[in-house]
């Protein structure tokens, strides 16, 4: 029987029989990015890893059609999800590090819509329904499962405008981004330096490249001083430099799930600490009388309105968005021009497009408007 290690406890504290192997809980390791855990909830997902099975390399986990009876955990090494079509292309759209869910959603299903595949050997765990159903039923598990499944869907939706907006190397060097980020937060990156077993055929097929046009990519990103490709293990020399050529902006992921979830739980004290301190205020008449709920730190923020006008009608905004001050109302209501004069305005068209920021007291406190200049190009922005 392995024995359980978790993040908690240091390695080097850890004292194993030569029978004994030492398998480092990732799931809770992950779950916990999302959310604190009690000491019910670790133990209950250390029984749930007990018992883990080796899968050699580039070894079918699931395929398409299946219908698993279990839900398969990665504990160690990488897969990744994919497609066949039917003159025999692939397309791989997503890739599992430590800690992942295969098919957690799998029961639900009648049959699996893609194959799953290991890139790496893979350490796996087979986890029955029911125990699925005995972790749902943990109010601070199922939040961090149904917030991993959220980001899984949020990662998804990055990898479209990925490969649809961006071009071959800023492609790569964002999925780079994305899995030095994933594993450093796992404890699984050194620094810029992490191992990642793909081949340059996976990349292609992953970016939807010929081979050819992803060795040439790749040779211009190490050519460019950016990062190190040699036998699976991947060196960014500049992060910073790295995530600015790509654009690469981390909010998809959420991994500060943790904190909002500690900030939110702080929000709610500090509310219930002033109501119980308001009514040990009341005099004895006033007792049953609600008082005001003192404000959370999170709506102390201002709401700024960002109206616009296309040349033909003015367009209010209603709802308005919560923003640190007015230099953030400022970018925001730049922003909408641009975006306004893509969405809105014909081709060709000449004509001057405003947008203004308003405060919560409707005094204006930034305009700029946007001049088109039809076929002579883009127009200029002049700020108010």
């Amino acid at each position: 029987m392995p024995k359980v290690i978790n993040e908690r406890q240091s390695f080097g504290e850890q004292a194993f029989s030569d029978q004994e192997t030492a398998v480092v809980n990732a799931l809770a390791r992950k779950l916990e990015l999302f959310g604190p855990l009690s000491d019910d909830d670790r133990r209950l997902l250390d029984e749930t890893i007990m018992r883990p099975r080796t899968v050699e390399d580039h070894q079918d986990i699931i395929r398409e059609g299946d219908a698993p009876e279990d839900v398969h955990l990665v504990l160690e090494g990488f897969a990744m999800r994919y497609k066949i079509l039917p003159d025999g292309r692939r397309s791989i759209f997503a890739y599992l590090i430590p800690g992942d869910f295969c098919d957690l959603n799998i029961f639900i299903l009648k049959a699996m819509d893609h194959g799953i595949a290991t890139l790496s050997a893979c350490t796996m765990v087979d986890i029955p329904r029911q125990r699925i159903l005995e972790l749902l039923e943990r109010p601070a598990i199922a939040r961090a499962l149904w917030w991993a499944t959220l980001v899984d869907e949020a990662t998804l939706r990055e990898w479209l405008v990925n490969m649809g907006r961006r071009n071959a190397e800023s492609s790569i060097a964002h999925l780079f981004c994305e899995i030095h980020l994933r594993l450093k937060s796992i404890g699984l990156a050194d620094g810029g330096e992490f191992y990642f077993p793909v081949t340059q055929r996976e990349l292609s097929d992953t970016m939807g490249l010929s081979a050819v046009h992803m060795n040439r990519s790749l040779q211009n990103l190490q050519a460019m001083g950016l990062l190190t490709v040699r036998r699976s293990k991947i060196k960014i020399h500049d992060i910073d430099r790295l995530h600015e050529m790509c654009e690469f902006n981390s909010n998809y992921l959420h991994l500060d799930g943790s904190k909002t979830i500690k900030k939110q739980m702080r929000c709610r004290t500090e509310t219930c600490m002033g109501m119980l301190s308001a009514d040990r205020h009341q005099g004895a008449g006033d007792r049953g009388k609600s008082l005001p709920r003192p404000p959370c730190r999170e709506t102390l923020m201002p709401r700024y309105f960002i109206d616009t006008d296309d040349g033909d009608r003015l367009h209010q905004d209603h709802t308005g968005h919560v923003l640190p001050d007015t230099e953030a109302a400022r970018k925001t209501a730049l922003d909408a021009l641009p975006d306004m004069a893509r969405d809105k305005i014909p081709d060709g068209d000449t004509r001057t497009i405003t947008a203004t920021a308003r405060d919560e007291q409707g005094n204006v406190v930034y305009a700029a408007t946007l001049t088109l200049k039809g076929e002579r190009g883009p127009g200029y922005v002049r700020e108010g």
